[in-house]
């Protein structure tokens, strides 16, 4: 899978991102998240991972731009 940064909340991209993919979805670079008090167990395959909300503020309206 080949991945095409969006946006980062710091640089070089090192940290918390935001990613297009060749298959036309986005992954999301993020801490690893161990204390997801009350949270179920996620599925195999999966995990949680936390990101700034600057991230998510800055990166979703580059997302929104290619959406169709």
């Amino acid at each position: 899978m080949k991945l095409t940064p969006i946006h980062t909340v710091c640089k070089p991209v090192v940290c918390p991102t935001l990613y297009w993919t060749d298959r036309g979805t986005v992954v999301v670079q993020g801490f690893d998240v161990t204390d997801a008090e009350g949270a179920p167990e996620p599925p195999s395959g999966e995990s949680w991972v936390e990101v700034p909300i600057s991230l998510l503020r800055e990166g979703l309206p580059r997302i929104s731009e290619r959406l169709p």
